[in-house]
């Protein structure tokens, strides 16, 4: 399709007293969309709500231009990958079985994984550097390596859109590179990739197009460049930046989290 993969329009949404919105945006095959803001800003109930593990409370979200509520599970399954915050895995299974979980919505009901499936498997974990890990029970794994084995899970399902909520937590600074690399590399094979990121400089690394969110609130949205200058990161962060993206200090005194 010639326009966006994933798009929604004055979406609002909340957990408990918190109300993001309205937010409106567009994930374009080939682009990056970077989202940023403090703690509590957001961020997090976006992707849920975009991923349809949110209800909105206003607006609407469609995929791969139909409407997100009217897909049923599979269908939603095959074209949108999301990777949770956090790398939680409630059982403890083998890594390689993990990421085969990520085969699910394209495997016939209760037949053995196929021939492509495993080599899907297999290229996923390849590409996270989580091939000798691979027989490993995952809670045996740290927590960079647990994360490594859960964006593999994402990329072995081949989805259209991905949406991933931080995901370069907990990873050093060459897996992170790595994680920065295969999400551009997957919007340069045409998918269309949304992705919460903390650290500034690797935003700019990363991202086509970005988005500030602050209260619940769109700061700024649009081009990449446009959006991550030190003068309007300051403002949605509170502090002062330097014009490498470096945060330099809290403005007026202030300690601000910057999410």
């Amino acid at each position: 399709m010639s326009g966006p993969l994933l798009e929604a329009a004055g979406l609002s949404a909340g957990q408990g007293a918190f109300r993001l919105g309205p937010v409106s945006l567009a994930l374009h095959p080939g682009r990056v969309l970077v989202i940023l803001g403090p703690n509590g800003a957001g961020k997090s109930t976006l992707l849920l709500a975009l991923a349809g593990l949110l209800a909105p409370s206003a607006g609407a979200v469609r995929l791969l231009g139909q409407p997100l509520a009217a897909l049923d599970r599979t269908a939603r399954a095959r074209a949108l990958g999301y990777l949770p915050q956090g790398g939680t895995v409630h059982w403890n299974l083998t890594a390689r079985a993990v990421v085969m979980l990520g085969r699910a919505p394209h495997r016939p009901p209760f037949g053995p994984p196929r021939a492509e499936d495993c080599a899907a498997v297999g290229q996923a974990l390849a590409a996270t550097d989580a091939t000798h890990l691979a027989d490993r029970p995952v809670h045996s794994l740290s927590g960079g390596e647990r994360a490594r084995v859960l964006f593999a899970r994402v990329l072995a399902g081949e989805p259209r859109v991905i949406l991933a909520d931080e995901p370069l937590q907990n990873l050093d600074p060459a897996h992170q590179l790595q994680t920065v690399g295969l999400l551009r590399e997957a919007a340069h094979s045409g998918s269309a990739v949304a992705a919460v990121v903390h650290d500034l400089p690797l935003a700019r690394r990363l991202a086509d197009d970005a988005l500030l969110l602050k209260h619940g609130r769109v700061i700024a949205a649009g081009p990449a460049d446009a959006v991550l200058t030190a003068e309007t990161l300051g403002l949605g962060f509170g502090i002062r930046v330097s014009g490498e993206l470096v945060p330099v200090a809290p403005l007026e005194g202030r300690a601000t989290e910057a999410q």
